[in-house]
């Protein structure tokens, strides 16, 4: 008979608690019955496994935010949208339409930025670039030229996606936002994440929105390191939108029970973490084995 050992660590939402939306990170170890002496042992080594996690991450989180900030108001991301928006102008665009990506015209825009837009994506890593008219909603621009360029996302097929929720965000925020990871159509239904920051005119009033897409590999990259672990052991996410309780990284050691991002996650430890309680015991687990739990909170994107 084994007993299962997982440490968990609650992050305030994507991984972490983007936003207000908390998500809760794991260590998973099996371990043969021991005493109640050895058994708190372990609760220990997870407790300070979980520590560590907690650090990797926040470590992640704090690469993005100053240069999208930064980046948001250059004179190559204010340029870019003035073209845009000129362009948009001459076409007599209407707000609630879709935003035109077929003429010439647009396409020479899009050459012209996407140099530059393709060197920042590059270097931290995004899945997409975004320049988004905050009063429209329409996506005047993207690095990858997915299904969403050119959509409407208060009025089109993807107002209720992730990318649109971000916008709402940022324009009552007015300032740096995410939204938590969950599927998004234009990327072939893949679980995405996104963060933006408004940009502003000359008054401080918010114009547009420069965002990116963040890709589920990056966290599942942090939580599958395994340096100074049982090969047993492993961190894992769990995050809850719209009530519904999900995996937001990909438990290896959990395969044959589908414990994949996006996949339903609820046990009452994870209920426990989702709730804000700190703390550590024995609990069933997801494959119904014994296992040790230790939960902790954690914001992130916050």
């Amino acid at each position: 008979m084994f007993k299962q050992m997982l440490i968990r660590q609650k992050l305030m939402t994507v991984f972490l608690i983007i936003g207000i939306v908390p998500i809760i990170a794991g260590i998973l170890i099996v371990q043969l019955y021991v005493s109640n002496e050895l058994e708190q042992d372990a609760q220990e080594k997870l407790k300070a496994v979980m520590e560590q996690k907690k650090i990797q991450v926040l470590e992640w989180e704090a690469q993005y935010k100053p240069p999208l900030e930064f980046f948001s108001n250059t004179a190559m991301v204010l340029s870019g949208f003035d073209q845009l928006k000129q362009y948009s102008n001459r076409l007599q665009v209407k707000p609630e339409s879709s935003f035109p990506i077929d003429t010439d015209e647009y396409k020479e825009i899009w050459n012209r930025l996407a140099p530059g837009f393709k060197e920042f994506q590059k270097q931290f890593k995004f899945d997409d670039i975004y320049i988004i008219d905050a009063n429209s909603g329409q996506v005047m621009y993207t690095n990858q030229k997915e299904k969403d360029l050119g959509a409407n996302l208060l009025t089109g097929e993807y107002k209720n996606t992730g990318l649109a929720k971000l916008i709402n965000k940022v324009k009552v925020a007015k300032d740096f936002t995410a939204v938590d990871f969950e599927q998004y159509p234009p990327s072939n239904n893949a679980h995405a994440g996104f963060i933006g920051h408004p940009i502003y005119d000359s008054s401080g009033a918010v114009m547009a929105i420069f965002a990116t897409q963040i890709s589920t590999d990056q966290i599942n990259s942090i939580m599958h390191k395994r340096d100074g672990m049982h090969e047993s052991e492993e961190p894992y996410l769990v995050g809850r939108v719209d009530g519904k309780i999900s995996f937001r990284s990909d438990v290896l050691t959990l395969k044959a029970y589908n414990a994949v991002i996006g996949a339903q996650a609820d046990t009452e430890y994870i209920r426990n973490a989702l709730n804000g309680e700190i703390g550590s015991g024995v609990f069933k687990g997801i494959s119904g084995n014994n296992i040790i739990v230790a939960y902790s909170p954690i914001s992130v994107f916050g």
